[in-house]
């Protein structure tokens, strides 16, 4: 068996396993809503509203690629100046 073969065996079997054991156990109702946490700084009142939660978690997703990018550059650079020395 190859390696993607078991791959795909490997997923079927836990989407089997798993669709069986959500019909054998007792089922779970999640209701969907909205959910405000308050936070009181200094006498006033700060709640994180859903566009506050999109906008950090957004925000956090691009300062978090920017970084690896950069870092990724910071090692290309690095490497091609030890290659260049190498060569004088």
């Amino acid at each position: 068996m190859t390696n993607l073969n078991k791959a795909v065996f490997f997923a079927l079997a836990m989407m089997v396993i798993g669709t069986t054991l959500s019909q054998v156990l007792k089922p779970v109702t999640v209701e969907a809503g909205t959910f405000y946490r308050v936070y009181i700084i200094k006498g006033q009142v700060l709640q994180f509203t859903p566009l506050f939660w999109t906008i950090a978690i957004v925000g956090g997703c691009i300062v978090i690629t920017l970084a690896y990018v950069s870092w990724r550059k910071y090692r290309a650079e690095k490497k091609l100046k030890k290659r260049d020395k190498t060569f004088d």
